[in-house]
C-alpha cells in the first residue's frame, strides 16, 4: 500500500479515490454520531474541533495527512499535548435516515468514536 504524506503548506486539494467516490480534502468536513453524541469539524485540511456533551471542545492541529487509496489519516495534537487520530474513508455511511459519503473514526487516548462524515455546507 502506498501512502503519501502531505506536509503543512502543501496542496491538500488532493482527492482520495475509491471507485466512483472521492474525498476532496480541500473542503471543510463535518463528522458526527448520535449515540454517543459527538461531532468533529475538519477545517483547512489540518485543523480539528471535537465536540462532546459535558466536555470542553478539543481543538487540535495536524502537520499533514497520510493518504492511501481509500482513506485519509491524520495524527493531530491539541495545545495540551493530547493526541487525536482521525481517519476518514470514502465509504457510504448511514446515520438515522441520513446517508453520508464517508465514514469517520476519531481516537483520543482510549476513547474510540465512530460515525459518518460529509462536506460542510
Amino acid at each position: 500500500m502506498k501512502v503519501k504524506a502531505l506536509v503543512l503548506g502543501a496542496a491538500i486539494a488532493a482527492a482520495v479515490s475509491s471507485g466512483a467516490a472521492a474525498m476532496d480534502l480541500s473542503r471543510d468536513i463535518d463528522a458526527r454520531r448520535a449515540k454517543p453524541d459527538w461531532s468533529l469539524k475538519v477545517t483547512g485540511g489540518t485543523k480539528f474541533t471535537l465536540s462532546r456533551p459535558g466536555k470542553a471542545p478539543l481543538r487540535a492541529t495536524a502537520p499533514g495527512v497520510a493518504i492511501s487509496p481509500r482513506e485519509a489519516n491524520w495524527s493531530a495534537k491539541a495545545a495540551d499535548g493530547a493526541s487525536m487520530n482521525v481517519t476518514l474513508q470514502a465509504k457510504s455511511c448511514t446515520l438515522g435516515r441520513s446517508q453520508y459519503p464517508m465514514t469517520a473514526q476519531v481516537v483520543l487516548g482510549s476513547e474510540r468514536l465512530s460515525g459518518c462524515a460529509d462536506y460542510k455546507r
